[in-house]
């Protein structure tokens, strides 16, 4: 496969993954994640993959938003790096939080379907 289908067929999930995440669709989160998956959020909380799965089945997390922009992939032998600029926008405790941040996300073929193993992301400061 040429590596331009390789970054298209990464830059299909991960949209299908952006949109679990303002859905709460947890069995495409489930889907589309390695089984040791890890999400660093901005604040530095790590999540495991079942951390960060029963947080969407039970309703504790909630995003009403969650896009990309400027997005960057690079693809390896059987992976994918991708990285650009995340617009977060969540409702924790009943008020929307606005957050800016920088991800980078690794991105590795199993069983024949890309599935990310790890997020992480930097929050950019208030200006």
């Amino acid at each position: 496969m040429a590596t331009t289908d390789v970054v298209n067929d990464v830059t299909t999930a991960q949209g299908a993954w952006l949109g679990a995440l303002v859905s709460g669709d947890a069995d495409v989160l489930d889907r589309l994640t390695t089984p040791d998956f890890t999400y660093v959020h901005s604040s530095a909380t790590l999540d495991t993959r079942d951390f960060f799965l029963d947080a969407f089945r039970s309703g504790r997390r909630k995003y009403t938003h969650y896009s990309v922009e400027g997005v960057e992939a690079r693809a390896y032998p059987g992976a994918v790096v991708t990285s650009g600029l995340a617009h977060i926008r969540l409702n924790p405790r009943g008020e929307e939080m606005k957050i800016e941040t920088r991800f980078i996300s690794v991105w590795v073929q199993q069983a024949g379907a890309w599935k990310m193993a790890a997020w992480h992301s930097t929050k950019i400061p208030d200006a």
